[in-house]
């Protein structure tokens, strides 16, 4: 828990009614990957067509060709997604942590006592919990086919995984949870706790962090995950339990994929339940086990 007494210690300075104390990293984070993308999309159409300049230039006056030509750059230019994504976050990161330790300042201007952090094994437990509620959830997306309802979810995928593996590493797996987790569970679940009870504060946070994603399929997945990363926070008092289970369920992803392990499990569906039914029981194991040791600490 951050504060002793969640009503009376309430950092009120830009409270309730100020929606840029709660939206404004949000906002600044849309911004600022936005402004990256445009200028990476800038920067990538003048290249591509100074090195395809003869041929832009013989679609200039047939609308069919240019339309086509049109569609290949973009498609070139969605390989390049993940790097944008991992940038925009670098950039974004600083910022955030800039926000925090304000935030920091004006609980101590406030009188705030801070209790203190978990242990590492909480930390750990909760990784692995949430590693576990992943697989859990990417399984029964898997044995739903909820995939074929959203064709923005199989874009998103597919762009996502199209960048090179080292990239997919450093920007899936590490830049964007750390700077996902600074502006939802660091600044966006912090802020509102400190206002609101546990259960507003993840559930509002979540629900913000699955929107965030777009397409439905990730939206639910989100949402789910952005509750239980929330917990972790509440559960460690700290943002690094968060960060650490986010970039492991994203390394999982990136792995998966890259070394086609969903592939196996679609072989057989009895495989997908055994293992979705197998993570969901050791998720909630890891939910027993992390409250016996808070209650034992």
């Amino acid at each position: 828990m951050e504060w002793k007494d969640d009503k009376k210690n309430a950092p009120r300075r830009g409270g309730k009614g100020n929606i840029w104390y709660l939206a404004g990293p949000i906002l600044i984070k849309w911004a600022i990957a936005a402004g990256v993308s445009t200028i990476g999309m800038f920067v990538f159409y003048l290249l591509y067509v100074s090195e395809h300049y003869e041929e832009a230039a013989s679609y200039m006056m047939d609308v069919q060709k240019m339309n086509l030509f049109a569609s290949g750059l973009l498609k070139e230019f969605v390989k390049y997604t993940t790097l944008l994504e991992g940038i925009a976050a670098l950039i974004t990161i600083p910022i955030m942590l800039l926000f925090m330790r304000q935030d920091r300042w004006r609980e101590q201007e406030q009188g705030i006592r801070r209790t203190g952090k978990g242990s590492g094994g909480v930390c750990c437990l909760g990784v692995l919990m949430a590693l576990a509620a992943s697989i859990a959830l990417n399984g029964l997306i898997l044995v739903g086919n909820l995939s074929q309802y959203s064709e923005s979810y199989k874009t998103t995928m597919e762009a996502m995984y199209a960048s090179p593996f080292v990239i997919q590493i450093l920007s899936l797996g590490i830049l964007i949870p750390i700077c996902e987790e600074l502006v939802f569970r660091g600044l966006l679940y912090k802020r509102l706790r400190g206002q609101y009870g546990f259960l507003y504060a993840a559930g509002l946070s979540a629900a913000v962090f699955g929107v965030m994603h777009i397409n439905l399929v990730q939206m639910l997945y989100g949402f789910c995950l952005g509750g239980l990363l929330a917990y972790l926070y509440e559960k460690q008092g700290s943002v690094l339990a968060p960060v650490l289970a986010h970039s492991a369920m994203n390394l999982f992803s990136v792995v998966g994929t890259r070394y086609n392990w969903f592939e196996f499990l679609l072989r057989d569906y009895r495989y997908i339940g055994g293992v979705t039914v197998g993570c969901a029981a050791v998720a909630a194991t890891l939910f027993v086990l992390l409250q016996r040791v808070e209650n034992d600490g």
